[in-house]
């Protein structure tokens, strides 16, 4: 019988080297992101409804509707507006 004695301190080394992986957004601080109102804006003009919209870390989290009329989570790069992330299979609420 093989002992897996190692796997346990793997297991750990790859969960830390996954929590210190560089943030999805932005690195760049809250002082170079665009104002709340720029990226509504940007949002809206890219056919988005917003019904919730939400700083999470160095993203911005934002559910609503898209085009289509379909649910939308979005993640959102705050220093310059681009979508970073969509899902739409996210359940009703």
């Amino acid at each position: 019988m093989v002992k897996l004695w190692w796997y346990l301190p793997a297991c750990s080394m790859i969960a830390a080297t996954a929590m210190a992986a560089p943030r999805m957004c932005t690195d760049k601080p809250p002082s170079l992101w665009l104002p709340e109102e720029q990226l509504v804006s940007r949002l809206k003009k890219q056919g988005y409804k917003l019904r919730e919209f939400e700083y999470e870390r160095y993203c911005i989290e934002i559910k609503g509707w898209d085009k289509q009329g379909q649910r939308v989570w979005l993640a959102v790069d705050p220093t310059d507006g681009r979508v970073v992330a969509q899902k739409t299979d996210i359940p009703h609420e």
